[in-house]
């Protein structure tokens, strides 16, 4: 409050001062006072300062005070808004609260977890408030926990959101890299090749460094629709001859989807491609294709739920690199 007064004020001193300023400079004007050239140029200079210096600094002065304010006003009315509730009452509430973000935590609800623990701490601050002895060292043992837990939560969410942006931009340039393949351009095929690889390997260090469970909940990333491929049957992607399109679809292979089925759990290739080169159908180059294409999904997002599956990312990323 005296800081808000205090800045009032300066503002209306200055404004006072502007105006005898101003008052001068017309009654030089109108004749009826006469100013020397020097003082009617510091009378002028006067007011320049005034209203392009001194009279803006003091309303940012005011606004930041008035922001602070409110931002104070807000904090106190996030305050538990309790004011009859006993010691008792708080505590139950705060044991609630602290269920719902175990809850939320299990569920993998990062953010809604955190934010009950918070909610329970206040309201466990509150109680303590109110109690005396045994009681209220016990809900500052309760608070002291709490305030552990929530920290380890706040730091896995840290490392969790680092892994999910690595893993994002890593399927995003596997996806981009894949379907530059299918379209023969091996440059930015290359590129987004040794993009996916960086990125998968960055998230296979973050797994294995990081203390807690990355992968304890499936990670969902997004998957941009135009980094996927413009065609998905197999007869119209480019540099598929006729006799390799032929030999698939004998063997029940028409789109990019059949082709993906029928990859072994073992392998990163296909084994309708393994029979097909093996044949002497295809060559090594369009078994190659064939076998990137197999890599490509159409969903809008890719769950990885495993180390093995960021593994096998990361393998493909280098296949596909070395081939392109």
């Amino acid at each position: 409050m005296a800081k808000s007064t205090t800045i009032y004020r300066f503002a209306l001193y200055s404004m006072g001062l502007l105006s005898v300023l101003t008052l001068l400079t017309v009654l030089h004007l109108s004749g009826f006072v006469s100013l020397s050239t020097q003082t009617l140029r510091v009378v002028q200079l006067g007011m320049a300062f005034m209203l392009f210096v001194w009279l803006p600094s003091i309303v940012i002065a005011g606004g930041t005070r008035l922001y602070e304010s409110a931002d104070s006003t807000a904090d106190d009315e996030s305050a538990v808004d309790k004011p009859d509730a006993t010691a008792e009452e708080l505590r139950a509430d705060a044991d609630e609260a602290v269920d719902a973000a175990v809850g939320a935590r299990r569920d993998g609800r990062t953010e809604t977890a955190i934010e009950g623990y918070a909610e329970a701490l206040e309201l466990y601050h509150a109680a303590a408030a109110q109690s005396t002895g045994d009681t209220r060292e016990s809900i500052e043992e309760t608070i002291e926990q709490l305030q552990t837990d929530r920290a380890a939560l706040q730091s896995m969410q840290a490392a969790q959101s680092s892994f999910r942006e690595a893993l994002s931009t890593a399927e995003r340039s596997f996806q981009r890299a894949v379907a530059a393949h299918a379209d023969d351009e091996r440059t930015l095929a290359r590129i987004r090749y040794r993009q996916a690889r960086t990125q998968f390997e960055t998230a296979l260090e973050a797994l294995d460094d990081s203390e807690t469970p990355l992968l304890e909940t499936p990670v969902d990333v997004p998957v941009e629709i135009e980094t996927t491929l413009t065609t998905r049957r197999l007869g119209a992607v480019s540099g598929l001859d006729a006799a390799a399109v032929q030999a698939l679809e004998a063997d029940g292979i028409t789109t990019v989807g059949d082709l993906d089925a029928r990859t072994g759990a073992e392998t990163t290739r296909p084994k309708a491609v393994d029979r097909l080169e093996a044949a002497g159908t295809v060559d090594p180059e369009t078994a190659t294709k064939l076998t990137a294409l197999s890599w490509s999904h159409d969903e809008d997002s890719y769950a990885f739920t495993e180390r093995a599956e960021i593994t096998d990312r990361h393998q493909r990323s280098t296949i596909g690199f070395e081939a392109s």
